[in-house]
């Protein structure tokens, strides 16, 4: 869907924290996917964050958790949102470093709110606002693209900043005369060839209790399954994989 509507001159943004309403926004040319696509983020919550940045943009990942509702941030949303890549806006796409920082991030939203509301001390309270430091990322290798890939299809249900196929495009471009699109029925009885990548394999036994595997693999446009028989599953279970590119 985001390659038609590449071909029709229309961007399609991933999740944006500043810029993504609740629900799809197109604008233009331009759409922005909508942060209620995100799973484990309700729409209470998103609520209270477009409340928040409706006063003025988040500048930082400190600056949101110093701003929203601390009720509505918890482990699981700050989890879907970077995973999503909704902070990459303001934090340069650093997922990995984000990741790492989430519970720093939580203890930093709640210090905020005590001191509103109790003013007792807590890890950041205790000095004058103007000598409150801002928590820094946590310093950690980031995630290659395979990584966040995988990740941000965990919580979008289907790739948006790229696919893991494009490091093989070379051999889909060769090998791909077909899409998984297509009608079944107009490659019946036919031998084909296609470089595919694989998101899941569930491995059951013959009647005679012999091993074989259906794997679900993916190109750019769709899915389908595919079967291993249990003599090509002894030539090539070994190798098969879940996250792994294949020529089937």
């Amino acid at each position: 869907l985001i390659d038609d509507a590449n071909s029709f001159g229309i961007t399609v943004h991933p999740p944006n924290i500043n810029k993504s309403s609740i629900l799809f926004d197109a604008k233009d040319n331009e759409i922005y996917f909508g942060l209620a696509g995100i799973k484990g983020v309700g729409v209470n919550v998103l609520e209270k964050i477009i409340e928040s940045r409706d006063e003025k943009e988040f500048e930082s990942y400190a600056d949101f958790c110093e701003r929203v509702d601390d009720k509505v941030i918890n482990k699981k949303t700050l989890e879907s949102l970077v995973c999503a890549g909704a902070f990459d806006c303001i934090e340069d796409g650093k997922r990995a470093s984000l990741f790492e920082s989430i519970d720093m991030a939580i203890d930093f939203s709640k210090s905020f709110s005590n001191k509103e509301t109790e003013n007792i001390d807590s890890l950041f309270l205790g000095v004058a606002d103007e000598e409150v430091e801002k928590f820094r990322l946590a310093d950690v290798e980031e995630w290659d693209d395979k990584t966040k890939l995988i990740k941000e299809k965990e919580v979008l249900n289907f790739y948006i900043s790229g696919h893991p196929l494009k490091e093989y495009d070379v051999l889909v471009k060769s090998f791909n005369k077909m899409t998984f699109d297509q009608n079944p029925t107009e490659l019946k009885s036919q031998e084909i060839t296609v470089c595919a990548y694989i998101t899941n394999i569930v491995v059951k036994l013959s009647k005679r209790g012999d091993p074989f595997a259906i794997l679900t693999v993916e190109d750019y446009y769709s899915k389908a399954e595919c079967i291993v028989w249990v003599k090509e599953y002894k030539e090539l279970g070994e190798k098969l994989a879940k996250d792994k590119a294949m020529l089937i």
